[in-house]
Formats: C-alpha cells, sequence, structure tokens
C-alpha cells in the first residue's frame, strides 16, 4: 500500500499546495518557508548527511538521537533530516522530522508536514509511522478526522506483526455503530488476539456473541412473545418487541398512598447500542383491566455491552397500578 509517492510531495509543494489524503486540505507552505519558520540555516547549506549514529528506526531510538543533539543544534539538525527526508524517502530521516514537530521541538507553519513525514515511514514499511499516521488522521490532530484512512493505517500496523493496529482498526471501524463493518472488524480483533492483545480478544469475544445472536434474530419469522412476570405484587408485560434487548430483573415499589405509588426498575440489556438510547413507555392498569395513565417515556442507555440500565416509573393514580405493559415508545 504506497501511501505518498515522493515524486507528487515534492511537486505539491513547490506549488505551495501540499494536500494529503485524507487527512486534511489545508495547503502546505513549501519546504523552504518552514526550514525558515524555525531560524534554521537554509536548507542548502545544511549538512548533507545525517551521521550513522544518529539514524534510528523506532520512536524510542529517535528520541535517544534527539536528546543526544547539543543545545542550539536542533533547527540545524532539523533542516537537515527534513531535506534528506524529501530526497531520499529513507525511514530514519522522516521519523526523526516528524517527531521533532511532534513533540515541539521545532515549530513549522504547516504542521501538515508532520503527516508527509509519518507517512514517507509508513511506504516503507515502518510500523511506527503508520501507527502515528493512523492517531493523527483518526484523532483529527492536524486537519478533519477520517476514520478510513485511519483504519487503512491501523491495517497496515496489523499487517507489520503489531497486535495492538488490529485492535484500533477494530475501534476505528466501529462495528456497533456501523453494522456493515461488523464482519472486517471481528476478523481484525480475531487477528490481534493471536497476538497476544487481550483487548483484542475481549472485543472478539463480544463480537462473535452479537454476530451470533444476530444470526439466531434473522433466522427468527416472529415477534417473541410478551414475556410476563410478577414483581412487587404487580404483574410487569414486556412487550415481544422488547424481549430480546430487556430483561425485568428487579422492582423495587414504595407503599401504595393517596398519591399514587413509585417503582425503581432494574433492566438488564443483553443487546448494547454504543452511544444510542432504547427509548420505553409503559402503560398501566388496574384490577379491572382499565387503562390509568401513559408514564412519559423512559430512557435507558445501552454502552455496546451487556449492562443493567434502570429507570423509573411513578403511578399517579390512588393506590398505583396491578399490571404494568412496558413497550417501544410510540409518541
Amino acid at each position: 500500500m504506497k501511501w505518498y509517492t515522493i515524486s507528487v510531495l515534492l511537486v505539491l509543494m513547490a506549488m505551495g499546495a501540499l494536500a494529503l489524503v485524507g487527512c486534511t486540505d489545508t495547503p502546505a507552505t513549501p519546504v523552504t518557508s518552514d526550514v525558515q519558520a524555525v531560524k534554521a540555516p537554509p536548507v542548502a547549506e545544511a549538512v548533507a548527511d545525517v551521521s550513522p549514529e544518529q539514524t534510528c528506526d523506532s520512536l524510542r531510538g529517535c528520541q535517544s538521537v534527539l536528546t543526544a543533539l547539543p543545545d542550539g543544534t536542533q533547527d540545524a539538525f532539523f533542516a537537515t533530516v527534513l531535506k534528506s527526508c524529501m530526497k531520499d524517502e529513507k525511514t530514519s530521516p522522516c521519523l526523526l522530522a516528524a517527531m521533532m514537530m511532534a513533540d515541539g521541538t521545532v515549530t513549522v507553519e504547516k504542521p501538515v508536514l508532520q503527516l508527509g513525514c509519518w507517512a514517507i515511514a509508513c511506504d516503507n514499511d515502518n510500523v511506527h509511522g503508520c501507527f502515528q499516521l493512523g492517531l493523527l488522521c483518526e484523532k483529527g490532530t492536524l486537519g478533519e478526522p477520517d476514520l478510513k484512512m485511519a483504519v487503512r493505517c491501523y491495517e497496515k500496523v496489523c499487517d507489520l506483526g503489531y497486535g495492538v493496529g488490529c485492535f484500533n482498526a477494530t475501534i476505528a471501524l466501529a462495528p456497533v455503530d456501523n453494522p456493515e463493518n461488523a464482519d472486517k472488524a471481528l476478523v481484525l480483533a480475531n487477528r490481534g488476539c493471536k497476538m497476544e492483545v487481550p483487548k483484542a480478544c475481549e472485543m472478539a469475544g463480544h463480537l462473535q456473541a452479537l454476530k451470533d445472536l444476530q444470526t439466531k434474530l434473522d433466522a427468527r419469522p416472529t415477534v417473541p412473545d410478551d414475556v410476563v412476570t410478577k414483581k412487587a405484587g404487580i404483574t410487569w408485560v414486556v412487550k415481544g418487541e422488547l424481549a430480546d434487548h430487556i430483561v425485568l430483573k428487579k422492582a423495587k415499589c414504595s407503599a401504595p398512598t393517596t398519591y399514587g405509588r413509585s417503582c425503581k426498575l432494574t433492566f438488564h440489556c443483553p443487546l448494547g447500542y454504543t452511544r444510542r438510547e432504547l427509548h420505553i413507555e409503559s402503560v398501566q392498569y388496574d384490577s379491572d383491566g382499565v387503562s390509568l395513565d401513559r408514564s412519559p417515556s423512559v430512557g435507558i442507555r445501552l454502552d455496546g455491552t451487556p449492562y443493567d440500565g434502570k429507570a423509573r416509573i411513578n403511578f399517579a393514580t390512588e393506590g398505583g397500578a396491578t399490571k404494568v405493559v412496558i413497550q417501544p415508545r410510540t409518541r
């Protein structure tokens, strides 16, 4: 997977309009302007090569190189490695230049250059370059968030044998909110699990459970029967449409008074929906089966995992109700 070719990069930079695909639409200033912005010597006057002891292929190794730089030499060193990165497409100078921009050692007018340096490292199959590029695209640190590009970066990290990349790609796919991504996310989570990433194993188990449950739901032709239970002296009816989503576990009710009654309900939610709410409402009946009142909609927040949701239902009528039907919100 080739991220950005150096020929296109240099042409666009010469035009003053670098626009890295997917992560930002902001045009970049040519390299010479960025070098001037950090008050470094002109690129042409920079040292031609980086010495062997100043090369690295990992973030830790590059940090050691940068820490060892004598005070006052950082700007000149940045000009050197940036030139080398753009000219030779080598991993080491691109990692060094990107890290100096990322940690604030130097300040450039167009931070999109940082994306370009990480991208060239990623082109060279450097796991750190791909991972950092994925993080920047996912969070939109240097532009608008781009989850599709982030997934591509994390997938390459995964392909390079780094299990956290598999897990991050799974998260970026947001399979709970986007069911069409569920199968791909499950494959990536399983790959991360095989690389001994515990969180990937947890995610794989959860996604597999959701897939199995969805398969059963898809195979069932009819709506489930209503679920009827009796708690706190009240008959509770959970309508079939909700039977797979909520299970009434507890009902703790106050004593009936002339002002009515109040019940605290605890539901178990086998399914979850990230950043969504399942809205329900209750219809109350007296002992003769006459509808008494309809409570306001009650929201139960689900978070993508099996979850205990709580709600309160108030009975405004004297003595309260003897039967309560819980159903999807209708208004």
